[in-house]
């Protein structure tokens, strides 16, 4: 019998070679498996592609009476293979849908799979599935969110994003590593809008922002989690005087900060200091806030340190 479209149309042997050459570049651009999961006779079926579009197919027979535990050689053919056993009884014992993101540590990646229980047309029980690798998906989403939380003026990632980027720093520490957090704010910053204006200050703070731009390393964290507060976050093996002598600098660079009609704004700053890979931004910002009002009650242009 010859295979038919969806609107009735005869397919011939050339179309169907051609969409199964699509189908397999599809699943080699975004390192994808089909899977089908027969409960009845315990058996697991993947279909996927190698980097030219040629299919690859693996059988597992006893698939859960092994406890999901795949064969090296298996998994060799398609890591993937272990991102579906470490699911797979999640997927057995729960609903009769559903969508999974994961993230290997191991490698970075981060992998969605969807599955669905259903039945073959003899009533017999399906699992069947499908797992990308969504690290591109992942990159380009958390690209947008960050270009989308930035101020307006300074283009300076704002607090969610911020937070983001330095939680995502922190969980990169290395043992003898150390995390450092500035928190800083601008001097009676409604007494400057209320002298200069919103014009003035604006151009100030593109000014600022262009200083730490380009004062600070490129890999350094620079954000601005309201109008007149900012945080700097680095990362590194150094010491506590390295720390001094960057906040020291930083309290420094606001001298630099000049436009034709604001003179140099005073300037506090909290620093924090981890060396904990399980710290995230939420826990650190409360201390370098600490350490602010530490700071300006001992003055203007003055830093504290909170150090764990």
């Amino acid at each position: 019998m010859p295979l038919v479209s969806a609107n009735g149309k005869k397919i011939t042997p050339a179309e169907v070679r051609m969409n199964d050459l699509a189908m397999g570049l599809l699943l080699s651009r975004f390192q994808a498996v089909i899977f089908n999961y027969s409960p009845t006779d315990d058996s697991m079926i993947l279909r996927t592609s190698s980097a030219s579009g040629e299919p690859l197919t693996l059988k597992i027979g006893r698939f859960a009476a092994s406890h999901y535990q795949t064969d090296p050689e298996d998994v060799k053919v398609m890591p993937q293979l272990s991102v579906i056993a470490y699911h797979f009884p999640y997927i057995v014992n729960h609903a009769s849908e559903g969508v999974l993101d994961y993230a290997d540590e191991t490698t970075g990646s981060w992998y969605r799979i969807y599955y669905l229980h259903r039945h073959d047309d003899a009533g017999n029980d399906l699992i069947v599935g499908f797992i990308s690798n969504t690290s591109e998906i992942q990159s380009i989403h958390r690209e947008l969110t960050i270009n989308a939380s930035r101020h307006q003026i300074t283009k300076l990632p704002l607090a969610d994003a911020s937070s983001a980027l330095v939680d995502q720093a922190i969980s990169r520490l290395t043992a003898g590593e150390k995390g450092v957090l500035f928190f800083f704010d601008l001097d009676d910053f409604p007494g400057l809008v209320a002298q200069y204006g919103q014009s003035a200050v604006d151009s100030y703070l593109r000014q600022l922002s262009d200083v730490l731009r380009t004062d600070f390393r490129s890999g350094d964290i620079i954000g601005q989690i309201a109008d007149d507060q900012f945080i700097i976050f680095f990362s590194g093996r150094f010491t506590i005087d390295v720390i001094e002598t960057r906040a020291q600098h930083l309290i420094n660079l606001f001298r630099k900060v000049r436009t034709e009609l604001i003179s140099p704004v005073a300037c506090n700053l909290g620093v924090a200091v981890t060396g904990s890979s399980g710290m995230n931004f939420a826990q650190l910002l409360p201390k370098a806030a600490h350490s602010l009002e530490t700071a300006k009650r001992r003055g203007q242009n003055r830093f504290c340190m909170f150090d764990e």
